[in-house]
């Protein structure tokens, strides 16, 4: 007679489960396993099947709860342990993916691509040391593992290492000759002066038949960036066109409601932000919000402002919209329906996030572009803090929009140029509406003038933000704190005026965007002219 005693009750049920996830009866799969926890909730079987399932239908939120009862019943178990490592990752929590990473290497020190997971993670969470630390272990373990090559090529540049930035480029193209997105970043870090063999490899590896679509787009964008440096126009627009066009089929971007956001915050009087009964006190530590259109200067007014000694640049940190959406219902309507303890809320967890990652710091700079969106929010919040907006000439701002390939999904707008005119003319008429309803000023920095004249606009601008002069923030290009924008290797360069009314180039291929831009003519001209007086100093 067998003795049956440790035999799993339920292994006739989880037979029935994998039966039917070989037929892709994922929701008879899901209810199977769900029965299974209805009648023992720390089932570790059941719940990696639940969590294996929801992470592989990008249902994070609910995979986690099932993969931490997993990891937490078999410890030593890498594949449940792995799946709530990339689970945790695509919530953004970090800290907890960082954790089990290191689990996972004390488990077994020698895998190559955890290490390289974990240098991704550390990099994100600004523990720059420690990932680079982890990227070389992988590449110890593993010489030709192409991603930790870019990856460690993308730190480098982040760190304004070029040199060696190419070089680990270079090897993960190497090891993975179709690598399209090591081919991209590299074209972002060269300057091509003639035709060469890397080029015709960019353009046959385009060419192929058997390039995924999303590498294809990159490799538009690298062609673009080289044909542009070639000056040789036509050719580099064709290959953004084609990009730009990609990436919006691929991601499905829809700007209206972006613009009906927009609509319904101008709407939105400052009445509408008095929701705390008692003046907020001063924030520890002071804050300087640099916003705008992006591509318009932030990065560059940002990589000025933290060569400060008293600042600490925090770079383009999403922790104010998320705070906000965290606690608002329906927004923007739902802001003026908020009380004290909700704004408390939303203030102390922006705090809570700033302070992770700046310290003492006794400023520090917040340069998300979109915070444009949330300067009211910000004036109930943080009424001392500094708002500086970033003003670009409209053309050339939409030209290096659509010019750049952006990995956020809230950018789509730059991938099509009626809606790049129609975001700019939106964001114009919201910062018009800011400007007559909120107390605190907000400083407006022309990015043509601070090129043009340098110290004379770092001065104002210091003395805006309440910091004494410092020489370091003229020699801005020398600091070597990571910069993770499109612009990480235009702020490692002195100022420099190539750019200005470069949209000239391509006038003929931006008529969609000029179009979109002067659906109003007089209030879009009046801005326009505004702008570009106070660039020629006649205003």
């Amino acid at each position: 007679m067998t003795d049956n005693t440790l035999q799993d009750p339920f292994d006739s049920k989880l037979r029935i489960a994998y039966k039917h996830l070989d037929a892709n009866r994922l929701a008879d799969a899901e209810q199977t396993y769900r029965d299974i926890l209805y009648e023992s909730p720390e089932h570790p079987a059941a719940n990696l099947g639940l969590g294996r399932l929801l992470h592989h239908l990008k249902n994070d939120t609910a995979a986690v709860k099932y993969l931490r009862c997993a990891v937490s019943a078999w410890p030593k178990n890498i594949e449940a342990r792995y799946i709530l490592i990339d689970s945790l990752y695509r919530l953004k929590q970090l800290e907890e993916s960082a954790h089990h990473l290191e689990q996972a290497i004390a488990l077994n020190p020698d895998v190559a691509a955890t290490h390289n997971y974990l240098g991704i993670v550390k990099a994100q969470l600004n523990l720059s040391h420690s990932a680079e630390e982890h990227f070389l272990r992988a590449l110890e373990l593993q010489p030709s593992l192409a991603e930790a090559h870019k990856n460690l090529g993308t730190h480098y540049s982040e760190q304004g290492r070029f040199d060696e930035a190419r070089d680990h480029l270079r090897k993960a193209i190497t090891s993975r000759p179709h690598y399209a997105q090591a081919y991209w970043q590299l074209a972002s870090l060269t300057r091509f002066s003639k035709y060469d063999d890397e080029i015709r490899t960019l353009e046959l590896l385009h060419e192929n038949e058997d390039v995924t679509e999303v590498d294809r787009m990159r490799l538009a964008y690298a062609l673009g960036k080289v044909f542009h440096d070639l000056q040789e126009y036509n050719r580099a627009f064709r290959y953004w066109r084609e990009g730009n066009d990609l990436r919006c089929r691929l991601s499905g971007y829809n700007i209206e409601p972006v613009l009906s956001e927009m609509r319904a915050m101008k709407q939105m009087s400052a009445a509408d932000f008095c929701g705390c009964s008692e003046p907020i006190r001063p924030s520890k530590p002071r804050l300087i919000f640099i916003l705008g259109m992006p591509r318009s200067g932030t990065s560059l007014v940002e990589q000025i402002i933290a060569s400060h000694s008293a600042v600490y640049g925090a770079g383009e940190l999403d922790t104010l919209d998320v705070s906000i959406h965290s606690v608002v219902q329906q927004f923007p309507e739902g802001l003026a329906r908020l009380g004290s303890t909700d704004w408390d809320t939303i203030r102390e967890d922006y705090l809570k996030g700033i302070s992770a990652c700046a310290g003492n710091a006794t400023f520090v700079s917040d340069k998300m572009p979109g915070n444009f969106l949330h300067i009211g929010a910000i004036g109930v919040l943080f009424p001392d803090a500094k708002i500086i907006h970033c003003c670009r000439d409209a053309m050339d701002t939409g030209l290096s929009c659509f010019r750049t390939h952006f990995a956020s999904d809230k950018l789509g707008f730059t991938c099509n140029l009626t809606d790049l005119g129609r975001y700019y003319y939106h964001y114009t008429d919201l910062m018009a509406h800011w400007g007559q309803t909120q107390a605190a000023g907000i400083y407006d920095i022309q990015y043509e003038s601070l090129v043009t004249e340098p110290e004379h606009e770092v001065r104002r601008l210091l003395e805006f933000c309440q910091l004494p002069f410092e020489a370091n923030c003229l020699t801005f290009h020398e600091n070597k704190r990571p910069v993770k924008t499109a612009s990480g290797a235009q702020v490692r360069k002195p100022i420099y005026r190539d750019s200005l009314q470069g949209w000239k180039r391509y006038e003929n291929e931006l008529q969609p965007m000029k179009k979109a831009l002067e659906q109003r003519p007089g209030r879009f001209a009046l801005f326009a002219s505004r702008v570009i007086d106070r660039w020629r100093g006649t205003s």
